[in-house]
This record gives structure tokens, C-alpha cells and sequence, in this order.
């Protein structure tokens, strides 16, 4: 059975392993088996985005470059830096890991003050995730093909790649072919796509 309160107990005594201080934050942060509290997570996330650029530097490993390439993307535990994230990214995505190579490709695809935009890039990378099964990467490929923009607009693109979000349950995906479209067109487009 979950139970919060005792996980945090358990994370609690092995604080000094970032691992556990990340999930201690998580706790903190969102409130599960105590009270609130962000000054507390805050400090929980610091030590453990210190500790895992430690142990990378000791040991380079695809999910823990993520992991610090992520808290810098978003500034949890450190100041929000997209710049310093990418090389980070890079590292963990030239090692194979899908995670970072979504994250990366959206990056690349929105850019940033610092990161600026590299569609072609974006776009190898998330039809990589896409392909391997990814609903986000679905999805995120489906509303850009969609929008276009950056890329030119593919309808038959975009309702591929919503179809196989929604067939995995991708609520945003189906929200916003039922909202773009009508529950009709979702329902036509998801038929057409297993017929095809």
C-alpha cells in the first residue's frame, strides 16, 4: 500500500544520496505524506542537483546527464538555464536516452533566449521518440505538423501522430483534435488512421 509519510521517513535517512534528496523534494514540493513546505524542497533539490553533477562527473551516465540537464532546463534545485541544459541533453541523447532526446528536440524546436532553433534537428529527434512510442512525442509532432509555423503545415502528419498519441491514451492529444476538430473528426481521424 503507498504510504507517503513512510517513504519520506526512509528517504529522510538516506538524505545524503541525491537520489533520495530529489524525492524528498518531490515530497516536499507537492505536499504527499506531509505539509507543504518549498523552502524545504528548494533545499532538498539543491542538494541533490549538487550531488548529481558529482556523481556525473565520477561516473557519465545517460539518466543522471537528464536528470541534471532537465533540473537546469526547468530550475528546479538550481537557477533556470537553458543554455547550460543543452550540452547536458546533448550528452544524454548521444547516449541513446529518449527522454532526453524529447526534451532536447523541444527545446530545439520552441528555442529559447540562449538556445536558439534548430526545426530540422527538433524534428529528427522527436520523430526518433515518436517512433519509438512516445505519446509526448506524438502529440508535441502531431499540434506542431498541425500549427506549422516553423514547418510546413502536413494534416496527414498531424493526424497520424495525434491518432497514435490518443491510441495511447494522449488527453491532450485527443482534446485538442476534439477541440480543433469536433468529436466527429477525432472519431474519423482515429478510424482512418487504424484502417489505414
Amino acid at each position: 500500500e503507498q504510504d507517503y509519510a513512510a517513504a519520506r521517513e526512509l528517504y529522510a535517512k538516506a538524505s545524503t544520496f541525491p537520489y533520495a534528496a530529489y524525492e524528498l523534494g518531490k515530497l516536499y514540493r507537492d505536499g504527499l505524506g506531509c505539509e507543504a513546505d518549498e523552502e524545504r524542497a528548494a533545499r532538498y533539490f539543491r542538494q541533490a542537483f549538487t550531488g548529481f553533477q558529482v556523481m556525473a562527473d565520477r561516473s557519465p551516465d545517460d539518466r543522471l546527464q537528464y536528470r541534471i540537464g532537465w533540473m537546469l532546463l526547468y530550475g528546479v534545485g538550481t537557477e533556470r538555464d537553458e543554455a547550460a541544459a543543452l550540452p547536458w541533453l546533448e550528452k544524454s541523447a548521444q547516449r541513446g536516452n529518449l527522454s532526453a532526446k524529447y526534451a532536447l528536440g523541444k527545446l530545439l524546436l520552441q528555442g529559447a533566449e540562449t538556445v536558439p532553433k534548430d526545426v530540422d534537428r527538433a524534428l529528427e529527434l522527436l520523430t526518433e521518440c515518436a517512433e519509438s512510442g512516445s505519446q509526448y512525442a506524438q502529440y508535441t509532432l502531431g499540434k506542431a505538423y498541425l500549427l506549422g509555423g516553423d514547418i510546413p503545415q502536413d494534416q496527414g502528419q498531424a493526424v497520424h501522430w495525434l491518432g497514435l498519441s490518443v491510441d495511447q491514451g494522449g488527453q491532450y492529444a485527443k482534446f485538442f483534435l476534439n477541440r480543433i476538430y469536433g468529436s466527429i473528426f477525432s472519431s474519423t481521424a482515429s478510424l482512418l488512421y487504424h484502417m489505414g
